[in-house]
């Protein structure tokens, strides 16, 4: 049985079922969103209940695909109740505690198991692989954590032009029926007046004047990789997630030089990831800039554009290894 963990929303995940239904080989999908409960555990196995109907044993499972999200265990005794004293919140917040030692050890269980991803590499550090991939030989843009105008100041003198974008997630939410999300943008001299004297922490890095950008999805040692004509369109040339669907950027299959591909995959061996999405930069000179690597990145965006067949490489690895 190959067990997946993702959550609802994940359409990744559903095509990959699509294949593993065709083949008649079982699975179950435990989402982020689903009531999981415990039926039993020890050191050697364990039994969960999903949405009190499907059992999910241990010893049954051949396989996992950490795609996303977690399991998320539910305990009755959880429930918090308004008129509860301070002690019992105390022994609730104990217990909550307590049950996180066991969703931890259930995945140390799961990783005995062939599998692909790791429920903890859902986010990684973006300032440790940015330097692990300096070790690797990579090239990277210059890298700056500043906090006031004054330092801003200093990079724009330096640079001409910085760029920012999240430390760790990208911010994704829902406000008053509008959706809010987080991009890569550009700041210049003209920006600088916008900004207070202090403000939080916040990643720049020197702006790479990019002819293209390069996707790569990395699965089991290959590279996957894809060529994104983001500069032909005004609105994707900081960032090509700001996506036109009526007149999108071409997307064509791109051939890595063996130099960058030998780095990106000792890059990953070296973070420990068998899967992710990897963000590179191309400038004028031929220069590539890796920029970060996403686990859990939608891979969805290189599998159709470049016929890389890649829910069907996933799913074979799941069944036969």
């Amino acid at each position: 049985m190959v067990l997946i963990i993702s959550e609802n929303s994940d359409i990744s995940t559903n095509h990959v079922i699509e294949w593993i239904t065709s083949t008649g080989y079982p699975f179950v999908r435990i989402n982020w969103e689903d009531k999981v409960e415990i039926k039993s555990f020890n050191l050697d196995s364990f039994s969960l209940l999903i949405n009190d109907k499907v059992l999910v044993e241990y010893e049954k499972i051949t396989s996992v695909w950490f795609r996303r999200g977690k399991i998320k265990l539910h305990a009755s005794y959880l429930n918090t109740k308004s008129d509860e004293d301070k002690f019992t919140n105390y022994l609730r917040e104990h217990l909550k505690v307590e049950l996180k030692a066991y969703e931890e050890y259930i995945y140390h269980l799961l990783h005995k198991k062939k599998h692909i991803g790791s429920f903890d590499k859902l986010h990684i550090n973006k300032f440790v692989v940015l330097d692990k991939a300096v070790e690797c030989g990579l090239n990277i843009p210059p890298t700056y954590v500043v906090s006031s105008k004054q330092e801003l100041e200093k990079l724009l003198s330096k640079h001409g032009e910085v760029i920012t974008k999240s430390s760790n997630y990208v911010l994704n939410f829902e406000y008053t029926s509008d959706n809010y999300m987080t991009y890569t943008e550009v700041i210049n001299q003209e920006s600088l007046d916008l900004f207070p004297d202090t403000f939080a922490p916040s990643l720049c890095q020197m702006m790479i004047k990019k002819v293209y950008d390069v996707r790569v999805f990395f699965l089991n040692h290959e590279c996957y990789s894809m060529v994104i004509f983001s500069q032909n369109r005004e609105e994707s040339k900081v960032d090509f997630r700001k996506y036109d669907y009526i007149n999108p950027s071409r997307r064509v299959p791109y051939k890595l030089n063996k130099e960058i591909k030998s780095a990106l995959i000792e890059l990953m061996n070296l973070i420990n990831l068998k899967s992710g999405s990897i963000d590179i930069v191309v400038d004028e000179n031929g220069n590539h800039y890796f920029l970060e690597v996403n686990p859990v990145g939608q891979y969805g965006m290189v599998e159709f554009p470049c016929n890389y067949k890649l829910n069907e490489k996933i799913t074979k690895y799941l069944i036969d290894g």
